[in-house]
């Protein structure tokens, strides 16, 4: 099984699923925002 979730408390969130379910950590995306979207 693979879960996908969205957060920036991925402290929680790696608690919860390794921690709590007993899942493996596998992979990770990072993003970091280059610049501040305009607003229109």
């Amino acid at each position: 099984m693979m879960v996908g979730t969205a957060t920036k408390n991925y402290r929680a969130i790696l608690h919860f699923y390794i921690d709590e379910l007993g899942m493996e950590f596998w992979s990770a995306r990072l993003f970091k925002r280059l610049k501040e979207a305009e607003e229109p």
